[in-house]
């Protein structure tokens, strides 16, 4: 483990992220204090059982990866076919390896399939398993807005 453990989620009052370490934290935006769930594991640096923000225990594996860096990636390889075909293929292939090489440097983060919350360096649950999008979809239109607390 990298420091102490910390949840990321969206704060109910104004839907800003909220990053915290203990189970009272302040949004930085709207001041609001939350007050998040304890007895998961999360607040001692155990195996999280369930998620202190929504109490759900529907979690996953994933990498510490900006989704929005991906496209971004793709994007930069694709300009690599101004110049041809070949120098597209070429540039494609680099980034892929590059790719490969940063997913495997990442840390993993435990997320919870109900409200989204981000779990960073916490003790990995070994009942956890990667995303699975199948059982992400049962979570949709269920009303569950992020950071819900209900």
């Amino acid at each position: 483990m990298a420091g102490p453990a910390s949840v990321t989620f969206l704060c109910p009052a104004c839907s800003r992220p909220v990053r915290a370490r203990d189970l009272r934290p302040a949004c930085p935006s709207c001041a609001v204090v939350i007050e998040l769930r304890e007895g998961g594991g999360w607040e001692a640096n155990g195996p999280l059982a369930r998620c202190a923000v929504c109490a759900s225990e529907a979690l996953h594996l994933a990498k510490d990866f900006n989704k929005n860096l991906g496209p971004l990636l793709v994007a930069l390889g694709c300009i690599g076919f101004y110049w041809g075909a070949l120098s597209g293929i070429v540039s494609l292939a680099v980034l892929t390896v590059i790719d490969r090489i940063v997913y495997r440097l990442r840390p993993e983060v435990t997320v919870c399939y109900a409200c989204k919350a981000v779990y960073r360096d916490v003790t990995r649950n070994p009942r956890h398993l990667p995303y699975e999008l199948t059982y992400d979809e049962t979570f949709e239109g269920t009303g569950q807005k992020p950071g819900f607390r209900g």
